[in-house]
């Protein structure tokens, strides 16, 4: 594992886990690499804080898939998943998550712009 192709995914918000499938590694062996490599790692707590039930909900709404809203926030799909069954709020099908999800060039295109998630929670009062 070369340290670039894995130190820069995790700065821009990828998980350890999403950098393993894409090195085709375990998601431990990454996270030793960065820890090895004195990268800071984020808690748990700070995904948490980076989405508040109506941002996730909101961004659920939006036809975004759970691993879609865990990339633009820096976390992992099952923390979207939990946070939104936690809340009680329901979640699509996977036949319907595939038919009106965004292909990832769509997602990048109109999703990833820096003032995406301030513009999103100015719009519903986050």
């Amino acid at each position: 594992m070369a340290g670039n192709e894995i130190e820069r995914p995790y700065e821009r918000g990828l998980s350890c886990t999403e950098i393993a499938g894409i090195v085709g590694s375990g998601g431990n062996p990454v996270y030793n690499h960065l820890t090895a490599a004195g990268t800071r790692m984020r808690s748990r707590s700070e995904v948490n804080q980076k989405l508040p039930d109506r941002i996730a909900k909101a961004l659920y709404n939006l036809a975004l898939s759970a691993s879609q809203i865990g990339h633009l926030l820096g976390g992992h799909s099952t923390t979207v998943v939990k946070r939104l069954r936690r809340c009680s709020f329901p979640l699509r099908p996977a036949a319907t998550a595939l038919a009106v999800g965004y292909t990832p060039e769509e997602f990048e295109r109109h999703s990833c712009t820096p003032t995406f998630l301030d513009d999103l929670s100015t719009l519903i009062g986050a």
